[in-house]
């Protein structure tokens, strides 16, 4: 710092101010005004700061000087510095804190010790630097936040924010996620570096994540001596929004319902679950249509639906229920889609039902005996016995006089009827069915007995009474009175035959009754009682009776009010006329006794009654605050005599309303308050009262719509306390008026304003303050050093001290580039500025007003000098050209453009092309740089054109442009892939990556460069910015055709990681298309369509322009092959017509079949290869075809394990990491895979899913030696067989597999598109499928397949490869235990068809199988061994006493072991351990535990071999010490076989260490393992050796059973035998155990099999542990009969009858041929024959007339047809040569037209041959009809030839040529003189009016349409037309190939001016050249196919080649 300070001074010295002459006595002078120094803090007491030196030109005294110093801003700066009075150094006093106090300023003074004592002053600036010694403080230890799901990408969720007290520099504080949670954080989060704020990064879902703990570093980016940081933890819960529809977990549910269901019956549940959670996920259903009856309720929780009404088979069958599940949301989401169908099952549940009920009849008394006097009669609505009914009489007696017959239902008189005893008769019917159980109904049924009159009428009473009032109205009744007469036939009538006066009354007869009524009014003046005499009579006899009338007239009844007490309520603002209530009275009096009247009791003034109504109203305004209630007592009278009169009290409450507004108690009020007062200090209090109660009269305070100082004050709601809000400023806002209201809460409320002033006092609190807080100031790069750059001032509103400023820079000056005066603030340049290196410096500048400071930018910014050229680099532009017919979008606009920068911005740019461009390909802006296409290049035509561009200004630059135009056709982009690459944009991509990628993408392919065509890069859109890149292309093969879409995925997928490496970007896997949503419904197939826009716009990178052309993905449904329907539900059994030839069985696949043929032919079983000929293909994989001379072909194949007879391979042997890729299997509904294998314990056989990786796929794996074969359409299903013994046994086993989507089919058995249900069948070897999947459990241990099912309704969509034998790639997720597969496979079958495993799209290591040689073939075991083949080798089964590899040993000391047996030798210390050294023995047994041999070497060393839980255990061991433990676990030996046993230890040299290693081999290496045993063992001598047990002191110790020979050691594998024991204990001499056969322990129908020490028992044909007959589970179906045949496959057969077959008899209509076990399909074609059966035994169809063949399929003449309509005899109709031939009678001619009436054609029917050929000499081709007319136009020039013109007809010509197999005269014709036009006009041509230019294929075009003429085929034709009188003069092939000859020098003449490639074209007849470019002068050899000159163009043979003289070139 000294020393810095020192430099500073000598940079800043200016010189001191000279005078003429010097005084006496001069002042001391420091050389500057002012000075700045830095000391750190932290530095201990006494550091030096800065040495203070004042000169004084005097001598003496007058010249010394000593110095004083005094602070200038805080006196607390002295505490800390000292100034020596004589050097003037001062020096820090103690250790100093920049966080305490960062600047100290003092004066100076230096005086002079002269008389008097002069003085001058300087001022310092000390400021105390920082030093990084605080690290960031967060403001919390902790943050929680929670946020909702989904909310947009960067929405702030939480600031953080931490503190550091040191300088800016070292509290730069930067944020960042750090720690294990960090990529978890950045995946959806981001954290802004410098402001700490956390935002979202991208979508958050809660479903995926719920809880993010983020550790989160602030670092404080110190340098000095190092960055400090602070780390805080971050808890964010994402809370739940309702996002996730709940989804069903059925598409339909299905479910029969009897419909005699009880009510409140459960009959389904269905339900749905939601990813959401708590309320949002809680779901809940309702039935939204479907139940129009109401007969379904559904739980709203549980989703179980009841049957809540009775159900009725006959009024409805079926219903469709549709289910919605919502869920508790806000919103809440539902899904309506759940249909529910609900079939209702038919139940005997009608009984009869009776016509009409009660039946009645009457009958005469006198009606005789058997008189029919009533029909009962019942209908049932159900059928059959069901609806049969019988009829009895119920309820009758034995005195009943009637009887019903039981099936008519008549009922007739049994006995004499008499009325007097018995009138009515009463008794039932019932009507009963005969349905089981019986249904019946009764009624009842009323006979009445007539009889005659001869009874008078009697009344029931003499006397009745009455009483009326007078004002009764006329027709009132009085009374009634009845007289009664016995005789049932009798009509009673009455009348009044007396005491009626003034005929005041009536009387009418009703009902057998006599009414009496008022006829004329009463008068109560004038009669008063009236006494009536009544008549009845019958006509012949009469009664008599007296009524009594009283007249009465009185008010007999008061008013009564329906209440005592009302109570009503009204409002205070109810307007005067209101109807407040209305009040009433009744009277049950008449008339006016009955009119009431109402008046008021007390007269209130407020109230009316109305006296007629009752309605109270309002007359005066009503005031809450004045009276709140009131009672009013009401009386009503009525108007009788005299008058009656009741009372109620009426009382009002009055309902107070908000009519008061507040009231303030003041009407201003006024505070002050500080301005430096904390927030929320208390200014004053206002108060207002309200009138008004309740809430009326509550009173809130607010500044809503007031006035509240732009916020910075706010008032409490209740108390009315006025606060401040934040800190105030008494310099911007000295005083406030502010406006508040007092609201009461009233509806609606009242406000009162109020005004308040507020005085805000002032502190001294004001910083400098700058004109502007940015200042830009502009220099000239280059100035001068030392330059003023500005001048910058600051003012104070403060005043004196307070407004005194002193400037300085404080950022930004790093190093040291400008210089500012404190006092004046000028800012001078210290260096030279240089625009190019740095056009901006922006510095912060600072004015301080101690203790306030502020600041301000000051922006230098730079004006550029032109000093530099611009830059230019070589770039290309790739212009994808897109030929479709569906679009045109040529690029018309700007594509970009020239990337040339120049530093200088003032220099003008100037662009030109040089050469190049002289067509005119690009249109330059020359002042822009702006490129457009020219218009010429909307062609099809490819085209490389280099270019040079300058770039002028002041200087210039030039760089070469390549303009690549690359055609993108419809087979390109249909042949396309799109793959995905991470973390990649577009311009990174093009530059500089492009050429990786495609380098990449070319080793991956094995195929050039050139052919890789990129024609898009897109920003994948579903994925984050910038995430990830699409990157479309396509690949050419040889021959001009492109890899096919699913060769490039396969391939790319399978060397991901290699062009992940090549590439050097990440390649993702391949995303899933949009078929796999599975939009298409039933059996249809999604075809992904995908349409290109080609008007997306040029991509610029710095070295490319590239122009995309956009994929847009699409779908189309379509119905497969092999399937139907009008919704493709149906699938089609393509096996029906039996489309096999030569014997072959047709199996049935999905979208088709496989036949099955027999030996010697194949594919369809067409080809014999005993009796056929060769064809091309029969032989595979490169094998040649060679017919023999005694009949037949065979197939020679190339070396490499291909097999006969058809060179294929089918077996194969997976070593460690290997596999083999094949076409992916693509079947969606049906797929049956076979294969044999041979296993280890596990593995991986095969695999195929998905490219993506994820989602669906089928597996099988070994999985504990037992097959597993797994399958996931949405979820992952497992199928499990078992195997007794499993199948990791070295041979070969057969595993079946059958997937298949069961179909829906209806109640009615139509087929209704493919269910939900993925059914598996797994079956292992030769099992019985089906008595093993429905009897397995029965049998007991019959477990050899096993079925999986799987519910979802998605189908099986595999999209990737299909992996033999492992996986590459794998991710970490995958689904299997195993990777990879050791061992072999053959036979594989897909379908019934074998697939050839040498058609493998890649091989990854695996080799023809060896394992399974046929070993035995040279009989290698001797001495009576057997042979067997085992895994890679054979094996012997050697007869005891011999053993070896092949038995050639012999074995000594053969035991047998009890277990409680030993041998022991005493080797006495004979034998050394050394190396190497050996030690085996021979054993078998099936012991599980126990010792073989123990070797005792000194006296603590022990080897020991035993058997452990079945495995073979070998340890050492030196006391209590293991030292070493090997275990094979691969096998088990416990398995009653003979197993060799060898140790060889040997020893393994490393430089100078060495190390011994034991090898165990079991099964002379079948088995083995190694460990290191160290250098204990080594050179020990073996002093005893146990076998069969440890030998102790008198027993033996964990002792084995089972036998031992050949026991051996020594330096040899092949060391002599031991010999005899030293001692034996209790073991038996050689191996005999006893036959456990003998005691027949095997069932019934089984065999027994000796297998040492124990049997098997085999059931052949018989199953399961009891050896069961399968017959009596009876596996047959559709009631066929099982029967016992041991000769066929199972041991037994099915007998179908006369319609099934089938191995179950599971198939309809089949036929059993004589002699053969098989059941075989009629198949009669339906239009020949009259049924589709057929004979049993022949299979005869039965044909219809003229019709023959087995099945009905052929006519009995060769030439006829069968047809919808019927057989004809004749040849049918037919199209040939483009003519349709009428149907034709045989031996009869058929005549027809040609096209375009040209001379008839003609063709005979033979009837021995049929159609002959035709005569078509004359005819014109239909093709050329078209081309004729074209042709005309042009000549007769109403077409003009052009480009485009001749575009279309040489294309046409060539379509129609090369279409057309045989040509006509017409048709040569107007081909010649087509072409002849179109050659005579492109001869005329230049430039780019060449068509060639224009059409790619233009060439092409002519020259194959030329050499369809001018084949060896029209010959004839030319002859002919040469001798026509109309053909031109001079035509023919000479002038063609003239014409040709004019065109190819003219094109040749344009090739480089136009950019035309060079170009070899041959055709069969034609070889056309183009330029080739010739230097030498010599005559040289035409380039081959082969070179890259002709690179793209189609094949032709390779060494086709013709030599050229040099004049040619």
């Amino acid at each position: 710092d000294d020393d810095t300070s020192q430099g500073e001074k000598a940079r800043k010295i200016s010189m001191p101010w000279s005078r003429s002459r010097r005084a006496a006595n001069r002042h001391p002078h420091f050389s500057m005004y002012n000075y700045q120094v830095q000391v750190a803090e932290n530095q201990p007491p006494g550091t030096s700061v800065i040495i203070m030196s004042a000169t004084d030109p005097d001598a003496g005294d007058a010249g010394r000087v000593s110095y004083t110093m005094a602070p200038l801003m805080n006196s607390r700066s002295s505490d800390y510095f000292h100034i020596h009075p004589d050097t003037g150094l001062i020096t820090s006093t103690q250790i100093l804190d920049r966080e305490h106090m960062d600047l100290h300023y003092f004066r100076v003074t230096a005086t002079d010790h002269g008389s008097p004592r002069l003085s001058g002053t300087t001022m310092v600036a000390i400021t105390v630097s920082d030093r990084n010694d605080h690290s960031p403080i967060f403001e919390q230890s902790e943050y929680r936040e929670t946020i909702r799901e989904n909310v947009e990408e960067g929405y702030p969720i939480l600031q953080l924010r931490a503190t550091d007290s040191d300088s800016p520099s070292n509290a730069n504080i930067r944020y960042r996620f750090i720690g294990e949670s960090a990529t978890v954080a950045r995946a959806a989060f981001e954290i802004d570096p410098r402001s700490g704020l956390i935002t979202t990064r991208g979508a958050v879902d809660r479903e995926t994540n719920e809880h993010y703990t983020l550790q989160v570093e602030a670092s404080d980016q110190g340098k000095d001596p190092g960055p400090r940081s602070a780390t805080v933890k971050v808890f964010i819960t994402v809370l739940d929004e309702n996002d996730n529809v709940p989804q069903f977990s059925e598409k339909r549910y299905v479910v029969a319902v009897k419909e005699d269901v009880r009510p409140h019956s459960e009959i389904l549940r269905v339900s749905a679950t939601d990813r959401d959670k708590d309320s949002n996920a809680a779901v809940h259903y309702n039935i939204i249509s479907g139940n129009s009856r109401g007969q379904f309720s559904i739980d709203s929780v549980t989703g179980e639906i009841q049957v809540v009404a009775p159900l009725d088979y006959e009024s409805e069958r079926e219903y469709t229920l549709r289910v919605r599940a919502q869920d508790n949301g806000r919103p809440p989401l539902s899904n309506n889609t759940g249909i529910v169908s609900v079939q209702v099952t038919d139940v005997n549940d009608n009984p009869p039902i009776f016509v009409s009920t009660p039946f009645q009849a009457s009958v005469l008394e006198s009606s005789p005996v058997g008189s029919s006097i009533l029909h009962i009669q019942a209908i049932d609505t159900d059928s059959g016995d069901n609806s049969r009914l019988e009829y009895r009489l119920t309820e009758t007696g034995s005195d009943t006089p009637f009887i019903i017959n039981s099936a008519t239902g008549w009922v007739t008189v049994s006995s004499i009827l008499d009325r007097e005893s018995v009138e009515h008769y009463l008794f039932g019917v019932e009507a009963r069915d005969y349905g089981m159980p019986p249904l019946s109904a009764t009624a009842s049924v009323t006979i009445t007995v007539m009889d005659v009159n001869d009874n008078r009428p009697e009344f029931l009473q003499k006397e009745y009474y009455a009483r009326l009032n007078e004002d009764a109205a006329v027709g009132t009744s009085v009374v009634t009175v009845t007289a009664v007469d016995r005789d049932v036939n009798s009509a009673v009538t009455y009348q009044i035959t007396g005491g009626n006066t003034r005929n005041r009354f009536a009387i009418s007869t009703a009902l057998g009754a006599g009414l009496l009524s008022l006829a004329l009014p009463l008068d109560y003046k004038q009669e008063r009682r009236y006494v009536l005499t009544v008549t009845a009579s019958d006509r012949t006899l009469h009664d008599t009776c007296q009524v009594h009338i009283n007249i009465t007239d009185a008010n007999t009844h008061r008013p009564v009010f329906q209440s005592a007490h009302y109570s009503v309520s009204v409002n205070e603002d109810r307007p005067p006329g209101s109807t407040v209530v209305v009040i009433s009275a009744t009277d049950d009096d008449v008339g006016e006794n009955a009119r009431i009247t109402y008046f008021l009791e007390d007269n209130i003034p407020q109230f009316r009654i109305d006296p007629a109504t009752g309605a109270i109203t309002l007359q005066a305004e009503l005031d809450y605050e004045d009276q709140m209630t009131y009672t009013l007592a009401i009386t009503a009278k009525d108007n009788g005599i005299p008058q009656k009169s009741d009372t109620t009290y009426v009382e009002v409450n009055v309902n107070d309303v908000n009519d008061n507004a507040p009231q303030f108690l003041s009407p201003r009020y006024q505070g002050t308050v500080s301005e430096d007062a904390p927030p929320f200090t208390s200014v004053l209090q206002i108060s207002a009262t309200d009138r008004d109660a309740h809430a009326n009269g509550r009173v809130q305070y607010t500044f809503q719509n007031g006035e509240d100082g732009d916020g910075d004050f706010t008032i409490e709601p209740t108390s009315g306390t006025v606060r401040t809000v934040r800190r105030l400023d008494r310099e911007s806002v000295p005083f406030y008026e502010l406006t508040a209201y007092a609201v009461d809460r009233g509806v609606p409320p009242q406000r009162t304003p109020v005004h308040i002033q507020v005085t805000v006092l002032d502190v001294n609190d004001n910083a400098p303050v700058f004109p502007a807080d940015d200042f830009e100031v502009l220099v000239k790069e280059n100035s001068a050093v030392g330059s003023v750059v500005a001048q910058i001032t600051a003012t104070d509103p403060d005043e004196g001290v307070n407004a005194q400023i002193m400037y300085q820079i404080v950022e930004g000056n790093i190093p040291e580039i400008f210089q500012m005066d404190i006092f004046s603030g000028e800012l001078t340049s210290l260096i030279d500025l240089d625009y190019e290196a740095r056009n901006e410096y922006v510095i912060v500048v600072q004015a301080t007003s101690a203790p306030l400071v502020s600041r301000a930018t000051v922006r230098i910014r730079l004006v550029d000098q032109n000093d530099n050229r611009p830059t230019l680099q070589d770039f290309q532009i790739i212009f994808n050209n897109f030929v479709s017919n569906r679009s045109n979008s040529f690029p018309s606009g700007v594509i970009g453009r020239v990337p040339a920068h120049d530093p200088d911005v003032s220099d003008r740019l100037y662009y030109t092309i040089d050469r190049g461009n002289e067509l005119h390909l690009l249109l330059l802006n020359h002042t822009s740089g702006e490129i457009r296409l020219s218009r010429k290049l909307d062609n099809n035509r490819p085209l490389v054109a280099p270019m040079l561009i300058t770039v002028t200004g002041v200087h210039s630059i030039s760089a070469q442009c390549v303009l690549r135009v690359l055609i993108i056709t419809e087979d390109m982009l249909g042949s396309s892939v799109t793959v995905r690459l991470q973390n990649m944009s577009q311009e990174h991509f093009l530059s500089p990556l492009l050429g990786n990628f495609l380098e990449g993408v070319s080793a991956v392919l094995s195929v050039p460069v050139e052919d890789v065509f990129i024609f898009n890069i897109q920003p994948d859109l579903d994925a984050a910015p910038g995430r990830i890149l699409n990157v479309s292309f396509s690949a050419a093969l040889p021959g001009g055709h492109f890899f096919p879409s699913e060769a490039l995925e396969e391939q790319l997928y399978l060397n991901r990681p290699r062009l992940t490496s090549l590439t050097q970007m990440e390649v993702l896997p391949f995303d899933d298309n949009v078929c796999l949503r599975e939009p298409c419904q039933n059996y249809m197939k999604c075809i992904s369509v995908l349409r290109f826009n080609s008007s997306a716009p040029f991509i610029s990178s710095p070295s490319i322009l590239f122009r995309p052309i956009h994929p847009i993905a699409g779908l189309r449904c379509r119905c497969p092959v092999g399937f139907t329907g009008d919704y493709c539900e149906t699938e089609i059994n393509l096996c029906y017509s039996n489309p096999c030839l030569n014997g072959g069985v047709c199996a049935r696949r999905e979208g088709g079949y496989t036949c099955i043929c027999r030996e010697d032919y194949t594919d369809r079983c067409e080809f014999d290869r005993s009796q056929g000929r060769c064809v091309p293909g029969v032989c595979r994989n490169g094998g040649t075809c060679q017919e023999l001379s005694s009949g037949g072909f065979r197939c020679e194949c190339p070396p490499g394990g291909y097999e006969h007879p058809y060179c294929t391979v089918t077996a194969r042997s997976f070593p460690p990491k290997s596999f083999a890729m094949f076409r992916g299997l693509r079947q969606r509904f049906h797929l049956s895979i076979s294969l044999f294998a041979t296993l280890e314990k596990s593995g991986l056989l095969f695999y195929n899913g998905r490219f993506n990786e994820k989602h669906d796929f089928i597996a099988l794996e070994i999985q504990e030696g037992q097959v597993v074969f797994k399958y996931s359409t949405e979820s992952s299903t497992q199928v499990s067989p078992f195997l007794l013994g499993g199948v990791s046994d070295g041979n070969w086993h057969t595993v079946h597999i059958h997937y298949y989507n069961k179909p829906r089919r209806s109640l009615i058995g139509e087929a209704q598109g493919p269910s939900d249900e993925k059914i598996a069948v797994v079956s292992i070897d030769d099992c019985d499928t089906a008595l093993s999947l429905r009897f397995g459990t029965q049998l007991g241990n019959y477990s050899c397949a096993a079925q999986g099912k799987q519910t979802s309704s998605k189908s099986l969509d595999l999209t990737g490869p299909l992996f033999l034998g492992g996986v590459p790639n794998v991710p970490d997720n995958f689904p299997f235990g195993s990777r990879e597969f050791i061992g072999c496979m053959k036979d594989l079958h897909i379908d019934s068809k074998a697939l050839d495993l040498a058609g493998f799209i890649a091989n990854n290591g695996t080799l023809p199988c060896s394992a399974k040689h046929p070993f035995c073939k040279s009989n290698p075991c001797q001495n009576g061994g057997t042979c067997r083949v085992s895994w890679e080798t054979f094996s012997c089964d050697c007869p005891l006493g011999y053993g070896g590899k092949d038995c050639s040993h012999a074995m000594p000391h053969p035991h047998r072991f009890l277990g409680n047996s030993a041998l022991w030798w005493d080797l006495k210390n004979d034998v050394t351990i050394s190396t190497p050294w050996y030690l085996g023995l021979v054993f078998r047994t099936r012991a599980r535990e126990g010792t073989l041999l123990q070797a005792q070497a000194d006296k603590y060393t022990s080897l020991l071999f035993q058997v452990i839980n079945g495995q073979l255990v070998f340890s050492i061991s030196r006391g209590s010490t293991r030292l070493v433990r090997l275990r094979l676990d691969q096998v088990q030996v416990a398995d009653g076989r003979w197993h060799d046993l060898q140790l060889e230890l040997r020893d393994v040299r490393s430089g100078r260490e060495t190390r011994y290693v034991a090898t165990l081999r079991l099964d002379f290496g079948l088995y083995q393992g190694t460990v290191i045993v160290g250098s204990e063992i080594h050179g020990l001598k073996v002093k005893h050796l146990h076998v069969g047990g440890v030998l102790g002191s008198g027993e033996v110790q964990n002792g084995i059973k089972g036998c031992i020979q050949g026991v051996r050691l020594g330096v040899r594998p092949d060391a002599p035998a031991l010999p005899r024991p030293s001692r034996v204990m209790k073991v038996e001499a050689g191996c005999s155990v006893g036959n456990p056969c003998v005691s027949s322990p095997c069932p019934a129908h089984s065999r027994c099999n000796d297998v040492w020490e124990r049997h098997t028992c085999i059931c052949e044909p018989y199953y399961g542990k009891s050896c069961t007959d399968a017959c009596h589970l009876n596996p047959c179906e559709n009631e066929a009969q099982c029967h016992r045949k041991p000769s066929s496959s199972h041991g037994y057969i099915c007998d179908c009858g006369d319609n099934h077959y089938g191995q179950y008899c599971q198939h309809e209509f089949h036929y059993h041929p004589r002699g053969s076990d098989t059941c075989l399909p009629c198949d009669c074609y339906p239009v020949g024959s009259f049924s589709r059966s057929c004979d049993p035994e022949t299979g005869q169809c039965q044909c219809r007339p003229g019709v023959i063949g087995r099945q009905c399929n052929m006519c009995d003449n060769p030439f006829a047809e069968v047809t919808n309509s019927g057989i004809y005899d004749g040849c049918p109709k037919t199209i040939t040569q483009g003519i349709w031939w009428p149907r034709t009678k045989f031996n009869l001619p058929a005549a027809v037209p040609c096209p375009k009436g040209s001379v008839a054609a003609i063709r005979h029917c033979d009837a021995e041959r049929g159609w002959l050929e035709p005569d078509l000499y004359n005819c014109t081709s239909p093709p050329f009809v078209e081309l004729n007319i074209a042709l005309d136009s042009l000549e007769r020039n109403e077409t003009e030839l052009n480009t485009i013109m001749e575009k279309k007809l040489a294309h046409q010509l060539r379509d129609v040529t090369e279409a057309t197999t045989r040509l006509y005269g017409n048709d040569l014709q107007i081909a010649e003189r087509l072409l002849s036009r179109l050659l005579t006009f492109e001869t005329q041509q230049n430039g780019f009016g060449l068509t060639a230019t224009q059409d790619a294929h233009f060439n092409e075009n002519i020259l194959r349409g030329c050499s369809v003429l001018l084949g060896p085929g029209t010959s004839g034709l030319w002859r002919a037309l040469a001798q026509n009188q109309n053909h031109l003069l001079g035509g023919g092939p000479a002038e063609l190939t003239d014409l040709l000859e004019q065109y190819s020098k003219n094109l040749a003449q344009n090739m480089k001016l136009t950019y035309l490639n060079p170009v070899a074209l041959v055709s069969p007849n034609i070889m056309n050249l183009d330029r080739v470019e010739n230097h030498t002068h010599v005559r040289r050899r035409f380039p081959r196919y082969q070179h890259t000159l002709f690179r793209g163009q189609a094949l032709w043979d390779p060494y086709t080649h013709v030599i050229l003289p040099p004049a040619a070139l």
